[in-house]
């Protein structure tokens, strides 16, 4: 298992979440955290993004490395076997008074085995180290396939705060309160 941490991260979390990945996916698993968004890295997102998401709300490589360049960035692709399995990409919203951390992109291939809450939880416990206030996102009720995004993330503690009439959500998880 290749499973590099970057020096400025709680060791702890990190090998917390490859513990609990591997005894759900159990075979090799691999953490890349890109520094950029190379062919390779792109390639990985667009796989992703083919699975999970609406052509219209796909990034293109500019939109990428638009957002990685924001502060404070998570980025990282899992990958099982060198096919990528999780996409995260989050950042501290950057004209916030408050700490705030914008969960922009979770991708999770294998649905129904409990790996996006792995994820979700990791999530949690990293924006409350770093002293994020609130976990916020945008999502869906459900997407186009009828998963159920939004209670996904209301059964992580998040409310929503904002709908639109396409049915778009603004979710935020407050992180100022304490944990349950």
């Amino acid at each position: 298992m290749t499973w590099q941490i970057p020096e400025d991260e709680e060791k702890a979390g990190w090998l917390l979440l490859k513990s609990k990945l591997f005894s759900k996916i159990s075979d090799e698993i691999t953490l890349v955290l890109p520094k950029g968004c190379d062919e390779q890295c792109f390639r990985w997102f667009q796989i992703l993004e083919e699975d999970d998401f609406r052509f219209d709300l796909r990034y293109t490589r500019e939109e990428i490395i638009e957002r990685i360049n924001y502060p404070e960035v998570l980025f990282f692709f899992i990958l099982r076997d060198k096919i990528p399995e999780i996409l995260v990409l989050g950042y501290k919203l950057p004209d916030s008074e408050t700490p705030l951390f914008y969960l922009d992109t979770l991708a999770v291939r294998q649905r129904g085995r409990g790996i996006g809450d792995i994820v979700m939880q990791f999530l949690i416990q990293r924006a409350r180290s770093k002293q994020y206030h609130a976990i916020i996102l945008d999502t869906e009720e459900k997407d186009e396939k009828g998963i159920p995004l939004q209670r996904f993330y209301e059964e992580h503690g998040f409310k929503t705060i904002a709908r639109t009439e396409s049915g778009d959500l603004t979710m935020r998880l407050d992180l100022t309160k304490k944990a349950d």
